[in-house]
């Protein structure tokens, strides 16, 4: 998306600066994860930030969200930055935070339905997996949602 930003190109790379830690956003959809659980700074971001692009995704070990918000900035006038970004599901994590909020309900679901019918384990599973994208989605645009507040982002 290409949006502009009310702050200027210096203060939004200081404000990037100011709310992104420094680092890998992939670790965060690892077991080293648990290292940034002792991590007590009050940034935001966990990513890369190079001289005019980015990469961040939020900073929560416990409950990372599945995205990574990948973009560029550029001088549009001496008042905005011209902002450009896109945020992307990182592939393996997505399938595996579904796979969690999907499988193990199922198996708890499956053992039930042994005592209930096969009806009832059908329609469970269906509103599990709806259930389950509705919140997946809801992370995204919750993401997005901080993301353009924080850095005063507006559609172009």
């Amino acid at each position: 998306m290409n949006m502009k930003s009310k702050l200027n190109i210096v203060d939004f790379k200081k404000l990037l600066l100011k709310k992104t830690k420094q680092g890998n956003p992939y670790i965060l959809f690892t077991p080293l994860a648990v290292f940034y659980l002792l991590d007590r700074d009050n940034k935001t971001y966990l990513g890369r930030l190079d001289k005019d692009s980015f990469e961040l995704t939020l900073k929560s070990p416990l409950f990372p969200t599945p995205y990574i918000i990948k973009g560029h900035y550029e001088l549009m006038n001496e008042t905005e930055a011209n902002v450009e970004y896109s945020i992307n599901p990182v592939r393996f994590v997505f399938w595996i935070s579904l796979i969690v909020k999907v499988i193990i309900p199922i198996i708890v679901l499956f053992v039930s339905s042994i005592i209930y019918t096969q009806k009832g384990f059908c329609i469970s599973l269906i509103i599990l997996v709806v259930i389950s994208s509705w919140i997946t989605k809801t992370m995204k645009n919750q993401m997005e949602i901080d993301f353009q507040k924080t850095f005063k982002i507006n559609a172009s």
